[in-house]
């Protein structure tokens, strides 16, 4: 499948773990690998030999990566709604503070539209609340002088039902299926 995508010009994947990200490297995946989900830091070295981007969950976790003393490259998540992972909307400045950390290179930043496959009313203004916020959380880190990276914020639905959003990614994973849950 690898090599599909290669073919077809993907540059930058989305994995949950480590293991997943070293799987994918030695398969032949060309480009960015983001892990999404948690990996110890004792672990550090390799996401350096394997050339892996590390999601940042919290000030602490990056504060904990920063102390490895190895340059990692990272896409730092926020929190907007999902209370899975994530730095909370109202840690700006622990935010700020991990942008600053000097074996932290982060690359991206994001968030996970948590009921994006819903078009119910409810749920439709839920996930515009998330966007609010995440893109609030933007205005404010630009408001302390911190050059944003890539955003990516779409995932499936994402892309589905909000594709006017302005973004740098799009996690696309169900769609490359064809599973279509409405």
């Amino acid at each position: 499948m690898v090599d599909v995508f290669q073919k077809e010009g993907i540059q930058a994947y989305a994995v949950a773990s480590l293991e997943e990200g070293i799987q994918l490297r030695k398969n032949g995946a060309e480009g960015e690998i983001l892990i999404m989900g948690y990996t110890n830091v004792n672990q550090t070295k390799k996401l350096i030999r394997f050339d892996l981007t590390q999601t940042l969950i919290s000030y602490e976790y990056a504060r904990r990566l920063n102390q490895q003393k190895e340059l990692v490259k990272c896409h730092l998540k926020i929190d907007t709604g999902m209370h899975r992972m994530g730095y909370a909307c109202e840690e700006i400045e622990e935010m700020s503070t991990s942008f600053r950390l000097p074996n932290l290179q982060i690359e991206g930043i994001y968030t996970h539209l948590c009921d994006a496959e819903n078009i119910g009313t409810k749920h439709v203004q839920f996930t515009l609340s998330q966007i609010g916020r995440f893109y609030q959380c933007i205005d404010l880190l630009k408001e302390r002088n911190i050059q944003i990276p890539n955003i990516h914020i779409q995932s499936s639905y994402g892309v589905l039902n909000y594709p006017n959003l302005k973004c740098d990614y799009a996690r696309i994973g169900l769609s490359l299926y064809g599973i279509y849950s409405q």
